[in-house]
């Protein structure tokens, strides 16, 4: 089986000694000794570009995707294919990007079923890395309503809202390793810093050391942290651990003789819910950098 539960695609050559023949009449040379292997999804017969990935070959539509990306279309001009570069008389365009990215890329851009399309929130445990491959690739093609709908899905799990937030850290563990994944697209879309960045840098405090391990995706990569990222959450982890501290007492002693249930607070005293939130707001300040 495939990495992301596709079956095994089948694996193919270039070009046939037919067409090795055909290319040597027209001057054209041909990759009879390159082998590619084919995408079983996204291997449309009647598909007008072949990109390649990691040796994974899409033969899907060059149009379609001109239309929604810039860099494609760029990539795409006569200007820019390779005369040399074919299969089955079709341009193939190499891409240096992981093929099980770039596979849940293109089913958002070219879905073959209702599931593939693009969704407003994403499964935090089973979901993030398609999130991931999104906002990456998405900012890298510049496909910018792609990559906004993604940041929006990742804003929705690294939330500033408190009940949203407390409804997220009940789902997760304390290994929350996507959050060091979610500081780096934070970075890299150069999302508002009052977002997604002070939830997912207080998850990567909560990984102590083993955020020196970094985020292993779906394609077996490993990221790590920026250098300045890792050394605000080494130098924010005893101030944040005191201020906790001190913030759970003050709560403490402001719910004497009030019923508390979990995170849920059933408080009915509108000044214990405000004392709360400038609570929470004390939390998360040193997060917003």
């Amino acid at each position: 089986m495939a990495e992301d539960g596709q079956p095994p695609a089948k694996r193919s050559r270039y070009d046939s000694t037919a067409e090795e023949n055909s290319s040597r009449g027209s001057g054209t040379s041909s990759h009879s000794t390159a082998v590619l292997e084919r995408d079983n999804e996204l291997w449309l017969d009647d598909g007008n570009i072949v990109l390649v990935a990691g040796g994974v070959g899409f033969r899907v539509y060059k149009g379609l995707l001109a239309a929604q990306s810039p860099v494609l279309c760029d990539m795409f001009g006569a200007g820019s294919l390779r005369a040399d570069e074919q299969y089955d008389n079709v341009p193939v365009v190499p891409l240096f990007d992981s093929p099980i990215d770039l596979r849940h890329l293109l089913r958002v851009l070219l879905p073959k079923s209702q599931r593939f399309v693009m969704k407003d929130r994403y499964d935090h445990k089973t979901e993030f890395h398609i999130m991931s491959a999104l906002i990456r690739l998405a900012h890298k093609y510049q496909i910018d309503d792609v990559e906004k709908r993604a940041i929006s899905a990742l804003c929705s799990i690294y939330t500033t809202d408190l009940t949203d937030w407390f409804d997220f850290v009940r789902t997760v563990s304390d290994d929350d390793s996507c959050a060091i994944a979610a500081v780096n697209l934070a970075r890299l879309t150069e999302t508002p810093t009052s977002t997604i960045l002070p939830s997912a840098l207080f998850n990567c405090v909560l990984l102590t050391s083993d955020v020196l391990d970094g985020y292993t995706r779906e394609d077996g990569s490993v990221e790590y942290l920026s250098q300045d990222d890792l050394k605000r959450c080494i130098d924010a982890a005893p101030e944040l651990s005191a201020t906790t501290a001190g913030n759970a007492l003050g709560l403490a002693l402001h719910a004497q003789g009030l019923r508390c249930s979990r995170h849920r607070c059933v408080w009915r005293v509108p000044q214990s819910a405000t004392h709360c939130r400038r609570s929470w707001q004390r939390l998360r300040a040193p997060w917003m950098l």
